[in-house]
């Protein structure tokens, strides 16, 4: 993907897909990522997260 592609209209092929996160790997995340201890024992259930994996993307000029 070219470093300009931000604002510009494109047209993506490929697969979306939904993906739980469970707590221990969101307190690890928490942890690496320097959240404060009392944040990251408040975590107590698994997270759904949404991606897209493109296999090809076109950019309209």
């Amino acid at each position: 993907m070219p470093a300009d592609v931000y604002g510009k209209e494109v047209v993506v092929n490929g697969s979306a897909y939904v993906e739980e996160l469970g707590v221990a790997d969101q307190k690890h995340f928490a942890k690496d990522g320097g959240m404060p201890q009392g944040q990251i024992d408040a975590i107590s259930k698994p997270k759904m997260t949404y991606g897209f994996e493109a296999n090809g993307v076109l950019i309209k000029r």
